[in-house]
């Protein structure tokens, strides 16, 4: 009102990046890649949702909830739960999987959107990588005229928010063709079947500097971990475990539960991007979660463009 815009008001701004509000709001992190025109979309649309449904149990940021029974506890997705379609064109008033609306930010004779809708806003930008690369590899797995079909999901919605609750990563799946798979399955047979098709184009898969090894090494570590239950290879690099870690930390050290206020402060805390009170600075200076790009690197890129 008048009266505030006359004080001198001094105000501090928090940015979050994170996926949902306290009161149920929820805001997704955008994928976009161009995808050849070339394809079967159908089909590589079918192959893509198998892919997305299951890929959050590597790629989620980790969120604590409240669940229907009132049960505090902790899941790999904050966004899973809010999505509601597979694909569709309306992003107002539907929250799809893949939105189909074909806008190329390229040659439309060449490419097609692939925009991904399912997605969490990450922190760590190792876990970043992870989201692309593994992406960008199964892009060229489709593109080459293959597809994922043989993990059709018989309910992918009822898939994606099965998966995310699913802390333990053992909750079977329905498929289509009868089977009962895991996620952690499903993205580990997903893991072979690509890696035999870079070999086929012998592709190295020995060069640990490469951002396609990195990330199939970064995601059967990831797998490994879930299925081991000891995340230590992995908690300073995937955003689920950083925050797991860091939230177990807090209620072991004031012996509180997932319902803690504390424990919700920190969730949020964790995706605040301001550099004196978020977190994730004070984490990285600790070792506590790993880089992937410098700061002198980020610093040089917005004057020279990578």
């Amino acid at each position: 009102n008048n009266s505030f815009d006359k004080e001198n008001v001094e105000a501090i701004v928090h940015l979050f990046k994170n996926n949902v509000d306290s009161v149920g709001n929820t805001f997704g992190c955008h994928e976009n890649y161009l995808f050849s025109r070339k394809v079967d979309f159908d089909i590589s649309i079918r192959s893509l949702i198998n892919f997305f449904a299951t890929r959050q149990i590597l790629t989620g940021a980790g969120h604590v909830k409240k669940d229907k029974s009132g049960k505090w506890r902790y899941v790999f997705s904050p966004r899973a739960d809010y999505m509601s379609e597979q694909t569709s064109a309306d992003t107002t008033k539907q929250r799809p999987i893949i939105n189909t609306k074909d806008e190329p930010h390229g040659d439309i004779e060449l490419y097609r959107r692939l925009h991904v809708l399912c997605s969490d806003s990450n922190i760590c930008d190792v876990t970043t990588m992870l989201k692309m690369a593994y992406t960008g590899i199964v892009l060229d797995y489709l593109e080459a005229g293959n597809n994922l079909c043989q993990f059709d999901l018989v309910n992918p919605i009822e898939a994606l928010h099965k998966i995310s609750d699913d802390f333990t990563g053992t909750v079977k799946i329905d498929l289509v063709d009868g089977r009962k798979m895991t996620a952690v399955e499903i993205q580990t047979e997903i893991i072979s079947i690509l890696e035999e098709y870079l070999r086929s184009k012998n592709y190295c898969l020995t060069d640990e500097n490469d951002i396609y090894v990195k990330a199939l090494n970064l995601a059967k570590e990831g797998l490994l971990a879930i299925k081991s239950r000891d995340f230590s290879k992995i908690d300073t690099k995937l955003d689920w475990a950083i925050k797991y870690k860091l939230l177990k930390h807090y209620m072991d050290k004031h012996d509180v539960d997932w319902s803690s206020p504390i424990i919700s402060r920190l969730n949020l805390a964790y995706h605040d991007l301001d550099a004196k009170v978020g977190l994730a600075p004070a984490l990285r200076a600790k070792g506590l979660m790993e880089e992937f790009v410098s700061k002198e690197d980020v610093q040089k890129a917005i004057h020279t463009p990578p």
